[in-house]
Parts: C-alpha cells; structure tokens; sequence
C-alpha cells in the first residue's frame, strides 16, 4: 500500500514538470534560459548592496563574509525568479 501511495504522490509532481517547456527568454533570435538573467541581476544587486553595507559600516560585523554574500545572491535570485517570472 505505501508503495501505491509513494507512486500516486510522485506521479502527482511530476505533472507540473515539462508542460509548457523551459522558462526561456528570446534574445537575438536564440533562446536564453531565465535563470541566467536572474542570477546576473541579483550578482548585480548583492554587489550594490555589499557597497551599501561597507559604506555605513555593517559589512566589519559580517564574520563568514563569503557565505553571506553567495546566501544573499540566491535568496535575490529566487525572489526575482519567483516574482518576476
């Protein structure tokens, strides 16, 4: 029965998957995958808000300075992701 169960919920998921094809923005006559347009924005943005944050000073309290920026830019990535697309 949990097998049943387990397949039922899979099959569930997998409906969504491929219906209208890959989010792809048209540029030049090719097809670009979205993703690459909202991880170049939010790389754009996590960089003007690391200069935000250095100018008044948040950025000395930062301790793992690497891992909050790279968190900070896939956060804004999937927030422009699921906000704009």
């Amino acid at each position: 029965m949990k097998k049943y169960v387990f397949i039922v919920l899979i099959t569930l998921f997998l409906t969504s998957c491929g219906q209208n094809g890959a989010p792809v923005v048209v540029m030049f006559g090719s097809y670009f995958p979205s993703w690459i347009f909202y991880f170049i924005f939010s790389v754009i943005i996590t960089m003007l808000l690391r200069v935000l944050l250095i100018k008044i000073g948040f950025d000395n309290l930062i301790e793992y300075k690497l891992l909050f920026y790279i968190s900070l830019m896939l956060i804004l990535a999937f927030l422009s992701s699921f906000l704009f697309f």
